[in-house]
């Protein structure tokens, strides 16, 4: 997944979730149409939010070898941020998806197994990101380093 691609689809997701919240505020939607999509978003926040902290701050990211994260430079630290960032932007991309999906099968059953479904392919994508991914990005640029100790 692209991030362009991820960036398209959280604007159009997010448009449509405030755009039901307002729908369903004044009075033109079901109140549930509101409801439910606004609180979806609150892991949208969170996980936009996680992913500019990080860029802003390489050094805040926690990281299985913290001191071999720490002793890369800015620029590599950079890098390693930037493997990070799907799971972010793909996890908020899943959480908007749901606050619509919310919207249009109003059936509890079906939210919370969606819910679920949402929550396991989250957990997946933190797995393979977080935890496989990016360690494997961080020893690839300690080894290529110039300077590397070895």
């Amino acid at each position: 997944m692209s991030e362009s691609w991820l960036h398209s689809t959280n604007i159009i997701l997010w448009t449509a979730c405030i755009g039901l919240g307002a729908g369903a505020y004044a009075g033109r939607l079901p109140a549930r149409m509101g409801l439910l999509p606004m609180f979806a978003l609150v892991p949208v926040v969170l996980h936009c939010g996680a992913a500019w902290w990080v860029q802003y701050a390489p050094g805040s990211l926690n990281m299985p070898n913290q001191a071999v994260y720490d002793a890369l430079s800015d620029e590599d630290q950079q890098r390693v941020v930037a493997c990070t960032l799907p799971y972010f932007y793909g996890s908020a991309t899943l959480w908007s998806g749901f606050g619509i999906a919310s919207t249009v099968v109003p059936e509890a059953r079906v939210l919370v197994v969606a819910l679920v479904l949402v929550g396991i392919v989250d957990g997946v994508l933190a797995v393979r990101v977080l935890l496989l991914k990016t360690p494997r990005k961080v020893r690839e640029l300690r080894d290529s380093s110039p300077d590397a100790s070895r």
